[in-house]
């Protein structure tokens, strides 16, 4: 991470999340000296967990390296460019220092390996060395990472749905990415089914990263659970993050749930980092004609993972018993769908005219219910449509699908349900 990656630009300032979820600013506990190391370090890209240990053990303690001539420390970084931006750092115990006040700003706290609130899952992996926290976060609780491609269709957003609601119920956390498709299907059932769930973002944790998430991420934290990054407030999400924030999806996880990918898809990232940590990693099957499973199915094809068809065997790895969902897909439509093993009464096949709930649309909600249609709208027609802002508008529709009054699909579309 670079002090350029931490600078707040225009854009950055036009996203920063504690405007639309009124974080008030906190007071983080005062730093050791090895800590404040750390952070200082840390904070200079291409420093990550493995060189930190080498400086350690060449200096005895980071807190040593960091007083020593910078000089001292370069022969032991692994290239020239994490070199050259070491040399160009300045300060970085004075660096460190600003990071923990955009942290203090932000209302988010740094945590550290044998402090208060460092979760269960990471203790002894050696990875992140830190992490910002925004909300909460169970250090104890078990938790189960869903994660899948960002360009999905209803079949893989209703299967993130699925199992992510049946691990909720069950008492699970559910972490995920935080973006569009898999991820969002995931957070938004944990939500419904009111479990905390976490989201791993790949900037600041007070940078809103997909826009239309801004709504997602206020609920998500005003319901017991947390934003988490890597990187200082005010990062941007740029592309080399996420390979670091796909690792750390894995890490705070107990198991890893793989639902649809692409061949080249983040989530593959996730399920290697699982195997690495020696996580349970499962896999949906996919439908062999479609390229959006490829990256499942290749997990498959490879042994890497275990295919998952029904909750038991994600259960007992968990070491969760609960009277678990089934999946049902009646003959009248290819859609999937669930129904409980105590009521088994099938659903009818999806279309504009059976997806209306007897659900009663609170009177502050129903301009955007009536501004929906049964084709898919866009978010920018909305906007036009109800008169609202961007963020107002996204709040409107994380409540409408909480209700399951409506749903999003790929491409930053609304349906009614």
């Amino acid at each position: 991470m670079s002090e350029g990656l931490q600078s707040e630009d225009a854009r950055t300032r036009d996203r920063r999340f504690e405007d639309a979820a009124g974080a008030k600013p906190t007071r983080n506990a005062p730093l050791t000296d090895e800590e404040l190391a750390v952070l200082g370090l840390f904070s200079v890209e291409g420093i990550g967990p493995a060189t930190l240990e080498s400086l350690r053990a060449a200096f005895g303690s980071l807190a040593e390296a960091l007083r020593a001539p910078r000089d001292r420390l370069v022969p032991l970084l692994r290239d020239d460019g994490t070199r050259a931006r070491l040399l160009a750092a300045g300060d970085l115990a004075a660096l460190a220092l600003r990071n923990l006040e955009r942290a203090d700003r932000a209302g988010a706290r740094v945590l550290f390996p044998g402090r208060a609130g460092w979760p269960r899952q990471i203790e002894g992996v050696g990875f992140p060395p830190l992490f910002y926290l925004y909300g909460t976060l169970a250090p104890t609780q078990k938790r189960v990472a869903i994660v899948g491609s960002r360009e999905t269709d209803d079949y893989g957003k209703d299967l993130a749905a699925f199992f992510s609601g049946g691990l909720a119920r069950a008492g699970a956390g559910i972490v995920s990415g935080g973006a569009i498709g898999v991820d969002g299907a995931a957070h938004r059932a944990a939500l419904g089914n009111s479990q905390a769930t976490v989201a791993v973002l790949g900037s600041g944790v007070d940078v809103v990263y997909p826009e239309e998430h801004r709504g997602l991420f206020r609920e998500l934290v005003a319901r017991g659970g947390a934003l988490v990054s890597h990187f200082p407030p005010g990062t941007p999400a740029v592309p080399q993050n996420f390979r670091v924030r796909n690792r750390f999806i894995a890490a705070l996880a107990d198991a890893v749930l793989v639902v649809r990918a692409g061949a080249t898809s983040g989530a593959l990232g996730t399920a290697k980092a699982a195997l690495a940590l020696g996580r349970p990693l499962f896999a949906i099957p996919s439908d062999v004609t479609s390229e959006l499973g490829l990256g499942t199915n290749l997990l498959l094809e490879q042994g890497s993972a275990r295919a998952l068809t029904r909750f038991e065997p994600l259960g007992e790895a968990l070491g969760l018993k609960a009277d678990w969902p089934v999946l049902l897909a009646p003959a009248a439509s290819p859609a999937t769908r669930v129904r409980s093993r105590s009521k088994p009464v099938p659903l009818p096949p999806a279309g504009p005219q059976t997806r209306r709930r007897e659900i009663e649309v609170p009177q502050e909600l129903r301009p955007i219910y009536e501004a929906l249609g049964d084709l898919p709208t866009q978010f920018d027609e909305l906007v036009a449509k109800c008169g609202l802002d961007a963020a107002g508008l996204a709040n409107a529709l994380l409540r409408l699908e909480l209700l399951g009054l409506c749903e999003e699909r790929v491409g930053k579309v609304f349906v009614r349900r």
